[in-house]
This record gives C-alpha cells, sequence and structure tokens, in this order.
C-alpha cells in the first residue's frame, strides 16, 4: 500500500462453543474499496476446536494440541451466562462426561481464566498470521469479537474480562468490540450471498420458478430471515427496510432477547428464539446419546465413562452420522425455532437463509424447513457450501463498517466528575473540597475529530464512607467553549449535567482502597476507569463504561453533539 496513514487492522473473531474461526483486513483509508478478508488458517485449516488442556505442569494446549491430548475442556464458553447451564441428563453416559470435562472446569478455576488462557493462545496464532501475512506494520488492531445476542450483562462482562486479561488491549492502541453472532451472520449473507450458489429447500407459490435468482429477489423485496444454527446456539435475525414495521409476538417459555441496529439504510432486527444448550448442537447430541445408551452395551458404556478419548472419538462419531441423517432417527427430539406470530409474519419475511454447521446436517435441515414452514409462505435456502468462516467475516465486516465512517468532530465539550486523588494536595481537609463540586475529566473536547467508533480510556475517584448507600452517581456534563478557549478547570455554571452513570459497590474490596481522615470521618478514595465510546450508529451516543478493582459497577449513555468534517 502507498499510504497507511490512519490504517489498521480488523480481525474478526468467531470464538464458538465448539470451534472458533478468525478472519483479519488491513483496512487502507485512501484505498478502502481494496480491502481484502483474509481467513487465519489452523494448520491449513479453517477452524480450530474451542477446546484447552492443561499438562499438569503448568503448560496449557488449544485447538487441535488439546484435542491430540485428549483432555481437553470443551464447551467452556456456555458456562459463562449462568441462566443457561443445562438442566441436568438423565443418563449415566453423559452424567460421566459432564462430570469430568464437558461444561466443567479445572479445579478452582473460573470459566474466565480458561477462556482466557484460550484467547491468549489464539492471540498469538494472530498476531504471528498478521506478521507473516503483512509484515512488521506498526499499526492498531481492532479485535470484533462475535457473542451470543442473548447473553446476559453479566455474561458479557465475563466475557470482557476474559478478552482483557489474554491481552487483546494490552498495547493502549488496540481496540475491542463485539458484534452479535446472528448480525456477523446477516451481514455476510447480505455482503457476499452473489458469490456463493444457493439450493431451495422449499418453494411456496410466490417464488415458483427455480431459474429465478435469489439475490436480485430479496433485494426487490427487501427483507429476508436468517437461521444461525450453530453448536451450542441457534439464533434468528431479521434483515428489513428501516420504513418497515416488524410486529413479534413472544412466547413467554422461550428466552428472548431482541435489538436492532442500521448499516448503509438496512435494519438489522434479531429476536433470539432459543439460546444456550436448549436448541444448539449440543443438545442435539446430548438427545442423540440418550437415544442410543439402552442400544449400546452395560460394558461399552463404562468404557466411555472411564475413558474421555474413546468418548471423544464416541462423540466424533456421531458428528460424522449427523451428517448422513435423512430426518427420521430423531423425530422424537422437538426443536422450536420461532414464537413470532405465524400470520404476521408470514405476510412480511418471504426468503429464511438456514446458515451455521448444523444446517448441513440432513437432520436438522429436514427438521427446520417444516418448522419454518409453519411461519407462512416463505421460501426456506441454505448456501450450497458449508461456509464456517460466515459469522467471524461478518465480525471483520462490521468492524470494515465502522472504518469507513467518514470524520466528525464535536460541537460541545464532555467532561466526567470526579475528586481528586489522596496526594494531590498534602494540606488538611484539602482532599474533601474536590468531593463538591468535584473535578472534570474531560475526555471529548469542542472541534474535536473522531471517528465513530474511537474509543478511550479516563481514569476518576470518587468517595465513600463506610455505612453509606452502596449505590454511587458519576454525573456526565457537556459545555459549550468561547473560541480559543478551553473548557473549564472545575464544574460551575458553565456546564450543564448530561448524564449520569448510576454504579453499585456492592462486592467491591474496599480494602484494597486508600483510606483517610477528612473532616473527622474516615473516607475511602475508590479509583475508577472508565471507558468510553463513540457509537457508530445514529443517533450517536457516548458510552461510559465504569469498572474498579477490575469489575464492572455501571454503564450509561449521552447523545453527542457532533458535526460533520468540514
Amino acid at each position: 500500500m502507498n499510504s497507511l496513514q490512519g490504517g489498521k487492522f480488523i480481525v474478526g473473531i468467531d470464538y464458538g462453543t465448539t470451534k472458533t474461526c478468525v478472519t483479519s483486513a488491513l483496512y487502507d483509508p485512501t484505498r478502502p474499496a481494496m480491502t481484502r478478508i483474509d481467513l487465519v488458517r489452523f494448520d491449513g485449516e479453517v477452524v480450530a476446536p474451542s477446546q484447552i488442556a492443561y499438562d499438569g505442569h503448568g503448560n496449557c494446549y488449544c485447538g487441535e494440541e488439546a484435542v491430540r491430548l485428549g483432555m481437553g475442556y470443551s464447551w467452556t464458553k456456555i458456562l459463562l451466562d449462568e441462566r443457561q447451564h443445562h438442566g441436568g441428563f438423565h443418563s449415566k453416559l453423559l452424567n460421566s462426561p459432564v462430570n469430568t470435562r464437558f461444561f466443567k472446569l479445572p479445579p478452582n478455576e473460573k470459566c474466565e481464566k480458561i477462556i482466557c488462557d484460550f484467547l491468549a493462545h489464539l492471540l498469538h496464532h494472530i498476531q504471528s498470521f498478521l506478521r507473516d501475512n503483512y509484515g512488521n506494520i506498526p499499526l492498531p488492531i481492532e479485535f470484533w469479537f462475535s457473542v451470543p445476542g442473548s447473553w446476559s450483562e453479566t455474561a458479557r462482562n465475563k466475557m470482557t474480562r476474559a478478552i482483557e486479561c489474554a491481552g487483546y488491549n494490552l498495547e493502549g492502541r488496540n481496540a475491542v468490540y463485539m458484534v452479535s453472532e446472528g448480525e456477523a451472520a446477516a451481514r455476510f449473507i447480505w455482503q457476499e450471498l452473489p458469490a456463493h450458489q444457493v439450493v431451495l429447500l422449499y418453494r411456496p407459490n410466490h417464488f415458483p420458478h427455480s431459474s429465478l435468482p435469489i439475490y436480485p429477489w430479496i433485494q426487490a423485496h427487501g427483507m429476508f430471515m436468517v437461521v444461525d444454527a450453530g453448536g451450542g446456539t441457534t439464533v434468528c435475525v431479521w434483515v428489513c427496510k428501516p420504513d418497515m414495521s416488524l410486529i413479534l409476538t413472544i412466547d413467554e417459555d422461550i428466552t428472548t432477547f431482541s435489538s436492532q441496529t442500521t448499516l448503509h439504510g438496512r435494519a438489522f432486527i434479531q429476536q433470539m428464539a432459543s439460546v444456550g444448550l436448549h436448541l444448539g448442537g449440543a443438545e442435539i447430541d446430548c438427545s442423540f446419546v440418550s437415544y442410543l445408551e439402552p442400544q449400546i452395551s452395560q460394558a461399552y458404556q463404562k468404557r466411555l465413562q472411564q475413558d474421555p478419548q474413546l468418548f471423544a472419538k464416541f462423540m466424533g462419531a456421531i458428528e460424522n452420522l449427523k451428517l448422513h441423517m435423512n430426518g427420521t432417527l430423531m423425530a422424537s427430539n422437538s426443536v422450536a425455532i420461532n414464537s413470532a406470530e405465524a400470520g404476521e409474519q408470514g405476510r412480511m419475511i418471504k426468503t429464511i437463509f438456514l446458515v451455521g454447521g448444523l444446517t448441513q446436517c440432513g437432520y436438522i435441515g429436514t427438521k427446520l424447513r417444516h418448522e419454518l414452514q409453519a411461519l407462512g409462505n416463505v421460501t426456506v435456502v441454505t448456501l450450497q457450501a458449508y461456509t464456517p468462516h460466515m459469522v467471524a467475516y461478518g465480525a471483520t465486516l462490521r468492524g470494515l463498517a465502522g472504518a469507513s465512517q467518514v470524520s466528525v468532530k464535536a460541537i460541545r465539550s464532555y467532561c466526567l466528575e470526579s475528586v481528586a486523588p489522596p496526594d494531590t494536595d498534602s494540606r488538611p481537609g484539602a482532599w474533601g473540597i474536590y468531593s463538591t463540586p468535584g473535578a472534570p475529566r474531560w475526555v471529548i473536547r469542542q472541534d474535536e475529530l473522531f471517528k465513530l467508533g474511537d474509543r478511550g480510556v479516563v481514569n476518576l475517584g470518587l468517595l465513600h464512607v463506610e455505612g453509606e448507600a452502596l449505590t454511587k452517581f458519576v454525573k456526565i456534563f457537556s459545555c459549550w467553549r468561547q473560541d480559543n478557549e478551553g473548557p473549564p478547570e472545575s464544574i460551575d455554571g458553565r456546564v450543564e449535567q448530561a448524564g449520569v452513570v448510576g454504579c453499585s459497590l456492592a462486592g467491591t474490596p474496599l480494602a484494597n482502597s486508600t483510606q483517610q481522615v477528612i473532616e473527622g470521618i474516615p473516607r475511602y478514595y475508590i479509583p475508577l476507569r472508565v471507558t468510553w465510546t463513540i457509537g457508530m450508529e445514529e443517533p450517536v451516543q457516548i458510552e461510559f463504561v465504569v469498572s474498579t478493582h477490575g469489575r464492572q459497577i455501571g454503564r450509561a449513555a449521552v447523545s453527542l453533539a457532533w458535526a460533520p468534517q468540514v
């Protein structure tokens, strides 16, 4: 490339329940149309098993190395979301692996630590790939992790801690973002569909001729749905024009989640119809094992329970067998795909794409087709070739979409309220004067240029007296400024409150904070780390995430006053 000023690497990471895939791109803002997305390979393979093993000597092995050891911990990602723990098995054969290394952790370890170790190995592999393929170019890296859209805030926080622990933003100039798996898959479908062959599984009256291309038809009708059936979760995503409405009736018995983002005039509306183990490949495997168990000899069952390597081969045989099913063996296993009102959706969604590894299974494809037909007059489509890199590719596309946004400038200044640290002034009682009205920490100044998606970190402090309420508030202020003048050094009449971040100190170890007697009262000075991020969608917001001692304690967002770059 002739110029790399303002360039960066954008890496999409699909850390899946069973497999991991990574894609990367070198973005040059002077030639964005020339950007190429590359697959990061693992010993020649597109995917690596999401598995980690320890040898008892302080060494850990990931991917295929862990598989070869035969003692790897699997399906660890599911443990991040406490709401989605499996309810248990009525099977001795399944209880054995579950009580050893499936859905389990090493003694005295948390799932964040295990995932951190895996992601640290993955980071090393990514860095080696970037050096080998692009050379030693000193550019920042944006990491885009795909995560289940149904995850709770707790699960996302755990994943964030694991990513930070693994060193993805350790260098300061790198950045980490998250995109839902469903949106990533939908972005891949929308942008890459013209390059792929498709197969119609079901052709209703509105699309009667097999010679008609599907992609132009979708463009004309403006709406489709993507069903991403993966190893541990299944996601439904509706993609439509912003001026189209979508009415959903949700079954209360099914865990649901919805969100909406917009890109290039299209809206991505997500509705999680089922999550965790209750619809993904793991549940299919468990049901299949339960189905086969009565037919397996007692002696062989005992061997499977005692030999993890033999059990791994057994499960691998099941995976292979699933690819050749005709849809009849597991008829007793109920798979619920969608809980939306059939009549309303049938009039709006005309095309459904089945993606993800499980859609390549004959049984799953047949079952999904029958379930989806109940929604109304729809066309069910699957890609002819299995594309395991789909979600990682879509995550990279999400990053590239943000990188291509035009520069904008702030037209107001924004700050957070803070107290000064204890060593700011040694005079008796001086520390306390900063608590009211407070010292500003300016994060965005008027006339500053930035890209949508930019982020930064600011350090704050707050005071706490033992016995007070554990809910604290970090105030967000903004102000106009005069030409040739910087923002004020104190929070006075020139600033106005723009928002507030509610923070909970429950569970915060106060013993780790500095304590000092001020005006006869012992007060704790609690250091805060605030990450701020400029949103990528309109209306543009600044999101503030507050943490202390490695724990997130608050999050809030305020609207950003901005103007296009002139």
